[in-house]
């Protein structure tokens, strides 16, 4: 019974430890240059022109290399486990609102 107790609460260290990182990591997204967000953004946009939703908008999922030239940084979205084709005008709608409240944008503004 000891051992399953303490399991239990290392599952919960583990669990309340992601759930901090991943707000850290949300306040590091809107705290990133406005042009990252808005380039972030349009590559949501482009994806979703192609009748692609990505399905799982989070901070966790986008993330940010430098540039060829080393000057800026560019995003990259990852984990497309969710992510469908053929996507309903609805969906795409709903999926690019999600993606520009992440990043602390305003979707009317796209």
């Amino acid at each position: 019974m000891r051992g399953h107790i303490l399991a239990a609460i290392a599952m919960q260290l583990v669990v309340d430890e992601l759930r901090l990182v991943g707000d850290i990591r949300e306040r590091a997204i809107h705290n990133m240059p406005l042009q990252c967000r808005q380039a972030a953004l349009a590559t949501v946009k482009a994806i979703n022109g192609r009748g692609i939703c990505h399905g799982d908008a989070r901070a966790d999922n986008v993330l940010f290399t430098r540039t060829d030239d080393g000057q800026g940084l560019k995003p990259i979205l990852i984990d497309f486990a969710y992510g469908f084709g053929d996507a309903t005008e609805g969906e795409i709608s709903d999926d690019f609102a999600s993606w520009a409240d992440i990043l602390g944008l305003d979707s009317d503004d796209y």
